[in-house]
C-alpha cells in the first residue's frame, strides 16, 4: 500500500475533497436477526479497539468498514421485503447517499458553529457565493 502524504494532496481538486469509500452490495442470505447480531458484533469489535488505549488503526478502519458493510445489507434486506432485488439495492444506494449528504451538511453546521478548520469537502457553491456577498 502506498502512503498518501499530507504536502502531495491537492485540496483543489475535486478528486480529494471528500474520502470516498466503496461499499459492495452483497446478498448475504441472512435473517434479520442474524444481520442485528452481526451488527452489534462489529460495534462490539470497533468499540474493543478503541478501549485499548493503544489503537491499530487498519484494524479499526476494517471494523468501520464491517460496520458499513452489515448496515448497507441492512438496508437491502429490509427494502427487499416491499421492492424487487434490483429496485431494494437502488433504494439502499440512495438511502446511503443521502445519509452521506446529511452527515456532510452536519459537518459543514458543525463547522461553522464551534469554528473548526474546512480542509476539504466542505464548501458548496452556494456557499461560496455566499463568502463573495459578504465581502
Amino acid at each position: 500500500m502506498s502512503v498518501i502524504k499530507a504536502e502531495n494532496v491537492n485540496y483543489s481538486n475535486p478528486q480529494q475533497r471528500f474520502i470516498t469509500i466503496q461499499i459492495p452490495i452483497l446478498d448475504t442470505g441472512h435473517t434479520p436477526e442474524q444481520k442485528r447480531r452481526k451488527m452489534l458484533e462489529e460495534i462490539d469489535e470497533l468499540l474493543s479497539e478503541f478501549s485499548t488505549g493503544q489503537v491499530d488503526k487498519s484494524y479499526a478502519l476494517a471494523e468501520v468498514f464491517d460496520v458499513l458493510q452489515v448496515m448497507a445489507g441492512y438496508l437491502i434486506d429490509e427494502s427487499k421485503e416491499f421492492l424487487a432485488p434490483k429496485q431494494a439495492y437502488e433504494f439502499a444506494t440512495t438511502l446511503m447517499r443521502n445519509a452521506n449528504e446529511q452527515h456532510i451538511e452536519k459537518m459543514r453546521n458543525y463547522a461553522a458553529e464551534r469554528r473548526w478548520k474546512l480542509v476539504s469537502g466542505c464548501k458548496t457553491e452556494s456557499s461560496s457565493s455566499a463568502e463573495e456577498r459578504r465581502v
